[in-house]
């Protein structure tokens, strides 16, 4: 399985520590979290929405735990690369 280690923005030094930890381990990238809030606006009327559901599902409490203490989360995303 690959894994994706988001660190919060607020963690610049978190951030380069894990880069460093992780690097040369394929199935693990270490990235900044990118997120700046709700980005879909309701400013216009839609008809219908093309999404299933929301794909941000809400954390669990030792995810919201780790990312408010520690300032990171881990998400799996799928295979390792070949």
């Amino acid at each position: 399985m690959r894994w994706l280690v988001v660190v919060r923005r607020e963690e610049p030094g978190l951030y380069v520590s894990l880069r460093r930890r992780f690097e040369g381990i394929l199935w693990v990238e270490v990235i900044v979290d990118r997120r700046m809030g709700e980005r879909r606006g309701r400013s216009a009327a839609v008809s219908t929405d093309c999404r299933r559901a929301d794909r941000r599902r809400p954390l669990v409490p030792q995810e919201r735990d780790r990312w408010q203490s520690f300032g990171y989360r881990l998400v799996r995303t799928g295979q390792p690369p070949a």
